[in-house]
């Protein structure tokens, strides 16, 4: 052999590898350990791949959009990526309402849908459909998605793959689709495997902002809040530091609860129409809002005119000034990248020691518990609960119930990932309990407590099955007040109590003989006289659990706010918390 064979260095042997088995080792590159689905002809190669491979466990649902829910429940407590998966057609437009929740609440999630395959795709022609089960799923989510992609070869998976996955996280996070014509997932192609070592690089944001005039406003300010928002869900320690450290009090969005303990002396609960009296009394006479990660959205306040100055910080500056304007100073920025900066170069230092002698002095004035005296039952649940449970990972569903979690569960501790799940822009019905599944999979050392609604659980009752199958020991605290609730208070405060669909024409189950033929363990409390007992067996069970806590039709939730641009606005019925204090 010659010195120069020998210095030549050895080629990397080139192995086939079908497109499933491609697919495969690229979303192992990028981490995923699961993915949620429902099986179907356009992605039967592909699921035989994920078993035989072993790595990836595939968790499959009763229905597509439960994949996608608990996908995003996934990655709300991963802090990555969750992966959902459907076959062509309906399969994948089955997706659409957890694809767009993720897009709505900034969840990165990365959808794989099946696809026709690629000679029968209808690439220009004006007729409907060319093959069954084919449709433009691409362009129905492109509005949804930061991307939506369709594979044109083999060749491109696993560039697209690892695009998707880096884009989902990029930025303000969100989903990407990536839709696979079938017949790529049986072609074979030869790959050099260490195409599936190399790992996407991200690099860390350079945060510009006005250090020297956030410091001067905020050191000027004699009546400072921060407000914090979903965006801080990541940064809890941080948060709470910054806190401690500034004396700055500090309320939540429901997006935002859980980042600082309620338990804290500074925290002051949730704000906005559905808020307490005093968090929302508290931003109307801030002099300075310090918002972090929050979009103001249409249900902030009552009013927008506010007498405080704002420092607004968000990953996108697209929220800036879109409802609540002039703000001082926007800082577009992750907030688990911007609190180092702030806790550590900034000297912010205000004296809130009047301010939050006046608040302590409100504090007592509009609790939740004088809120809600006509519902003893629902008070000791969510006292008991929060002062027994294993320092549980909660979900919601939508509805009342979603709002009595925000203001009356109380969390003592906390931690940097999402401890409340809740579905806030989209506000889809049936999120609970497939994100209640995801959570479990992402942190299966936590206790999870799903609080739902007797109508939000009918909508995706039929992942219970999932829950049986595996064992999972989720919790579920359902709240029945035989109606759908949100929607009938208003009826009852706005629209003459013509119950319309939410009470007449509505109606739920035995949810105790639904819930036993799934074989899960089902309690019910009906007073509070007798609710601590039982609601310490559903929290020492060991199983998948479920307590019905039945309550009158005609709760409601207290207090209430209806934006003054909204048609339903009613001075006489949104009562002003300007006048309550």
């Amino acid at each position: 052999m010659s010195n120069l064979e020998e210095k030549q260095p050895k080629q990397q042997e080139l192995k086939k590898y079908t497109g499933s088995k491609i697919l495969v080792e690229a979303l192992l590159k990028n981490g995923v350990e699961y993915i949620f689905e429902l099986p179907g002809g356009g992605i039967a190669f592909f699921l035989v791949e994920i078993t035989k491979n072993g790595k990836i466990k595939n968790i499959t649902f009763r229905n597509e959009q439960g994949a996608a829910l608990a996908a995003d429940g996934y990655a709300r407590v991963a802090g990555k990526p969750g992966v959902c998966l459907a076959t062509s057609g309906p399969g994948a437009t089955n997706l659409i309402t957890g694809i767009a929740n993720a897009w709505a609440d900034s969840i990165p999630m990365v959808a794989l849908t099946g696809q026709v395959v690629r000679s029968k795709l209808r690439n220009g022609y004006l007729t409907r459909q060319m093959a069954f089960q084919e449709l433009d799923i691409v362009e129905i989510c492109k509005p949804i998605t930061k991307a939506s992609i369709q594979l044109k070869s083999v060749e491109e998976i696993v560039g697209v793959v690892d695009y998707a996955f880096e884009l989902a996280m990029e930025g303000r996070k969100g989903p990407v689709l990536i839709d696979i014509p079938a017949d790529i997932l049986n072609v074979q192609m030869e790959i050099d495997e260490d195409s599936f070592n190399k790992k996407a690089t991200r690099t860390e944001s350079n945060i510009e902002f006005d250090k020297e005039g956030v410091v001067q406003l905020l050191n000027s300010s004699k009546q400072p809040v921060l407000y914090i928002g979903g965006g801080t869900q990541y940064a809890s320690e941080a948060i709470l530091q910054f806190v401690e450290k500034t004396k700055i009090p500090v309320v939540y969005s429901l997006m935002g609860k859980g980042v600082v303990p309620d338990t804290h002396p500074l925290c002051f609960g949730m704000q906005g129409w559905a808020g307490s009296r005093l968090a929302n009394w508290m931003i109307a006479n801030a002099d300075v809002i310090l918002a972090m990660g929050v979009r103001f959205a249409d249900k902030f306040l009552g009013k927008y005119e506010l007498n405080g100055k704002i420092i607004h910080v968000d990953v996108d500056p697209n929220e800036f000034n879109k409802i609540v304007k002039p703000i001082v100073i926007g800082i577009e920025a992750k907030i688990e990248e911007l609190m180092p900066i702030f806790n550590e170069e900034l000297n912010i230092a205000p004296d809130t020691s009047a301010w939050l002698e006046t608040i302590s002095k409100k504090t007592n004035k509009a609790t939740f518990n004088d809120e809600y005296q006509e519902y003893p039952l629902m008070l000791k649940v969510f006292d008991y609960i929060s002062k027994n449970a294993n320092n549980p990972i909660i979900t919601t569903d939508v509805g009342q119930h979603q709002m009595w979690a925000g203001q009356l569960y109380k969390f003592s501790q906390v931690e940097n990932t999402c401890t409340f799940l809740s579905p806030g822009g989209l506000a889809a019905m049936g999120f609970g309990l497939p994100a209640a599944i995801g959570a479990y999979f992402a942190r299966p050392d936590r206790q999870i407590i799903n609080f739902s609604g007797d109508g939000s659980f009918q909508v995706n009752i039929q992942e219970l099955s999932v829950v049986a199958h595996r064992k999972i020991p989720i919790k579920i605290v359902l709240f029945n007040n035989s109606a759908l609730g949100m929607v009938r208070q208003l009826q009852e405060f706005y629209l003459d109590g013509v119950y319309t669909s939410t009470v007449d024409g509505y109606h739920a189950p035995d949810f105790g003989k639904v819930v036993r033929a799934y074989d899960i363990d089902y309690f019910k409390v009906t007073d509070a006289d007798n609710a601590e007992a039982i609601i310490e067996q559903f929290l020492k069970c060991t199983g998948p659990c479920v307590l019905e806590v039945e309550l009158k039709q005609n709760c409601h939730v207290n207090p209430i706010r209806v934006t003054k641009s909204s048609e339903y606005y009613d001075p006489n019925v949104d009562n002003s918390w300007d006048e309550y204090y």
